[in-house]
């Protein structure tokens, strides 16, 4: 099994990363992704998943405290998804700055933000069909209990396993 730490918000320096790591992993192996970040970029991190899929390897997402925007969608496109009792998992729409530096957001009309909405929607879809457009209209946050309600994970671990395990790879 190899594991990989996202513990970073998701930008084209994490694909980098991730990429380089999975040179080495072969078609069919178990990866697992331990998942504590605020999200990210959108793109690097559809490409991240890009990658993964095309190696056709068993995933595992450990969501350690919170998987946010990006960093939920990463974890929401395994095989298998947990997460601590304590961790919560945030979805969103897609956004982007305006390019005049005003600081505004883009509108969700916005041609761009709409495909990335379908893109992240696609992948949030396949485990839970509850969730739409409408509702990436705001932050939605949910903890353990609801998500694995919702169908978005799989199973809760007690704290101490989830993290007595991150701790572990961390030494490894």
């Amino acid at each position: 099994m190899v594991s990989i730490n996202i513990f970073e918000d998701i930008t084209p320096y994490t694909l980098s990363k991730v990429s380089s790591i999975l040179e080495s992993v072969k078609d069919g192996d178990d990866l697992e992704l331990n998942i504590a970040s605020y999200g990210g970029e959108l793109l690097p991190t559809i490409s991240i998943i890009d990658l993964i899929k095309s190696k056709n390897l068993k995933t595992t997402a450990n969501i350690v405290g919170f998987a946010a925007s990006a960093a939920a969608i990463l974890a929401l496109s395994c095989d298998v998804v947990t997460m601590s009792s304590l961790g919560s998992l945030m979805i969103h729409s897609a956004w982007s700055e305006e390019p005049d530096g005003s600081g505004k957001m883009s509108d969700s009309d916005d041609p761009g933000i709409k495909r990335c909405n379908q893109v992240q929607l696609q992948i949030i879809n396949k485990r839970c069909k509850a969730i739409s457009d409408k509702t990436l209209k705001q932050d939605n946050w949910y903890n353990a209990n609801e998500c694995l309600k919702l169908g978005l994970i799989d199973n809760i671990q007690d704290n101490s396993t989830i993290i007595n395990a991150f701790y572990a790879k961390l030494k490894s």
